[in-house]
């Protein structure tokens, strides 16, 4: 996260969307982002795989920068990211 992320987070992180991309880079990364209302761009990943490990490495990255869990959170029903969210 950049610092300017860090301090959206700070500020619009009550309720955010995530989204993972399935492997459409040249490297068959997964991308993870993060979306507060307004477009914001609070954070994104590129995970080696769409593990409940990978998301959960994810998250815990996110709450080590910022401290600050979301009260909300929009997936598209992601089976690991539901998990890693609990």
């Amino acid at each position: 996260m950049t610092p300017n992320q860090v301090e959206n987070w700070i500020q619009y992180s009550d309720c955010v969307f995530n989204d993972v991309t399935h492997k459409t880079n040249r490297y068959g990364m997964a991308l993870s982002l993060f979306v507060g209302f307004d477009n914001i761009l609070l954070a994104q990943a590129l995970l080696a795989d769409e593990s409940l490990e990978s998301h959960v490495w994810m998250f815990r990255q996110i709450i080590k920068s910022t401290g600050i869990y979301p009260d909300v959170i929009l997936t598209d029903a992601d089976p690991a990211v539901d998990a890693a969210i609990k």
